[in-house]
């Protein structure tokens, strides 16, 4: 590892992970490398495993979330730092929506129901 370490100059650096995964839906495979730079020595195969699912499994259900309930996929944004500013927009508000619980519903149902009722709106945003 002494080479990666020169190159990159990150103290504490001790193993690089390649992740190859396979996913197979009908009759279609697809393959995906995914690299991780560690802090670990890569003796302890298992736990660094679990760290990177634990990891994704995190990453996949934030963007879960906001692609059920904002339709982040869907929108085209493109321009300078909008789509960066958008996605921080977002995460606040799904935090704002998460945190209020008067209402029993869910987080898409919740921002629905901001943009019909401003009482409830003020609600969810003044929130400590």
């Amino acid at each position: 590892m002494g080479w990666l370490q020169k190159r990159i100059k990150w103290p504490g650096l001790r193993s690089m992970v390649c992740i190859e995964a396979t996913r197979q839906i009908d009759d279609k495979t697809s393959t995906q490398r995914r690299y991780d730079l560690n802090l670990r020595d890569g003796r302890n195969v298992a736990a660094m495993l679990g760290t990177i699912r634990g990891h994704w499994g995190i990453e996949n259900r934030l963007h879960g979330s906001l692609d059920v309930s904002f339709g982040e996929d869907a929108c085209r944004v493109r321009q300078g730092h909008a789509a960066e500013n958008f996605s921080r927009v977002r995460r606040l508000a799904l935090n704002l929506l998460k945190h209020e619980k008067t209402k029993k519903i869910g987080i898409k149902s919740k921002s629905k129901v901001c943009s019909w009722d401003h009482d409830y709106l003020l609600k969810v945003l003044s929130q400590a």
